[in-house]
């Protein structure tokens, strides 16, 4: 640790740490920590001692270095920190050394933002995490590196249409694909920023634009590693089931599973089989023994590798299998129960598992209550840019009524 502040300084330091957090001196105090003492410290009446400086770390989370007088090394001694740590509630520690270390070099300070917004999406804090994005987006240009701003932008693009914000999600996938153009990038790169694009523009009906892109990353497919090319493929199924073609989808599905072993990466092993399941399922005629079997399969990896947003999506499947099976206690019980607390679930199986919820309740005779839903549901995925979605609740209405 560098050699603390001295007052008043360090007062200063801590009031400023203080109030970032949106803490009174109230919520600081505690044993070991008078609120006389800590309104002395403040106003630089007081030296601090060593046992004060660790006891406002952990209180306000951050590392004893913020209240050093050098902080030159402080963001690069976090990100050693923690990405060597086998603690993953590393986010407070990488925003607290952002916030306080002004001095870091512009690639040191992406670095530590690209890794806290991968932690704030695996955490389901995704409107923080596109503050951090949007930081990163734009630190991008003064780092003056492509290939760094082509992933910035298509992190920012998948956080956008996660939260449901197709515009802006198209608006940035479009960036990195312009980057990619005027650029030579490696392959990887061009390949995430295809598939990027593809799910986007397939799911807000820009079918067009969808097809060029599919026939260039089909063209890139077999230079591809092997989880790349599985990603790909599953990328390119997905796009053809919102175009309505389900034996393409299943076919391309169905190779990804094929190519890719439980060896090579047991987390992609165990998302494709969600995938193949969720695919199956949103078939015209859901194929409910093939997404039965794949989530059987997926269940066999969820407690080895298993996040809690894998865990939701696996839930909200097994709802939905549970519909299309015709057991409405099953769909109706575990719909209602993962709709008072999800959170990793995406905009668009949000509004699929209302969707879920509101056919049951139609279908017992709340038909009232049921149809001014469905409606508002419609109506939702219309504004934020899903049509192929809102397509699908108002089929779903009809069909019902």
């Amino acid at each position: 640790m560098t050699d603390p502040l001295e007052q008043p300084e360090f007062g200063q330091r801590l009031r400023a740490l203080r109030r970032e957090r949106g803490l009174s001196q109230a919520d600081v105090v505690g044993p070991g920590m008078s609120a006389a003492y800590l309104s002395r410290l403040e106003s630089g009446a007081r030296p601090p001692t060593a046992r004060a400086i660790q006891y406002l770390a952990e209180k306000l989370k951050v590392p004893s270095s913020a209240f050093g007088a050098e902080q030159s090394d402080d963001l690069s001694t976090v990100l050693a920190t923690v990405t060597s740590s086998e603690d993953g509630n590393t986010v407070e520690p990488i925003m607290s050394a952002v916030q306080a270390d002004g001095q870091a070099q512009a690639a040191t300070r992406w670095h530590a933002l690209w890794i806290l917004a991968r932690l704030q999406i695996k955490q389901g804090r995704r409107a923080e995490a596109l503050k951090t994005l949007e930081a990163l987006a734009e630190l991008s240009t003064e780092v003056a590196s492509p290939e760094l701003e082509i992933r910035a932008r298509n992190q920012l693009a998948r956080c956008h249409r996660s939260l449901g914000d197709v515009a802006a999600a198209r608006a940035n996938a479009l960036q990195a694909h312009a980057l990619v153009a005027a650029h030579e990038v490696p392959a990887s790169d061009m390949a995430r920023t295809l598939m990027t694009l593809v799910s986007i523009e397939a799911e807000s009906g820009h079918s067009a634009e969808a097809h060029v892109h599919i026939t260039m990353l089909e063209s890139i497919i077999p230079e591809l590693p092997v989880v790349l090319r599985v990603e790909a493929l599953w990328t390119t199924a997905s796009a053809l089931t919102r175009e309505g073609d389900h034996k393409g989808s299943a076919e391309l599905i169905e190779r990804a599973l094929d190519e890719l072993d439980s060896r090579d990466d047991l987390t992609l092993w165990l998302r494709l089989r969600l995938a193949a399941a969720s695919l199956y399922l949103q078939m015209r005629q859901p194929a409910t023994q093939e997404a039965q079997c794949r989530l059987a399969q997926a269940e066999s990896a969820l407690d080895l590798v298993g996040t809690p947003r894998l865990a939701e999506e696996f839930a909200f499947l097994q709802a939905l299998l549970a519909f299309h099976q015709g057991d409405l206690e099953v769909a109706g019980e575990r719909s209602e129960e993962l709709a008072g607390w999800t959170r990793y679930l995406s905009f668009r199986d949000r509004i699929r598992l209302d969707l879920l919820r509101n056919q049951v309740r139609l279908i017992r005779g709340d038909r009232a209550a049921a149809i001014t839903e469905l409606r508002s549901l419609a109506t939702q995925a219309q504004d934020a840019g899903y049509r192929d979605l809102a397509t699908e609740i108002w089929r779903t209405l009809a069909d019902l009524l």
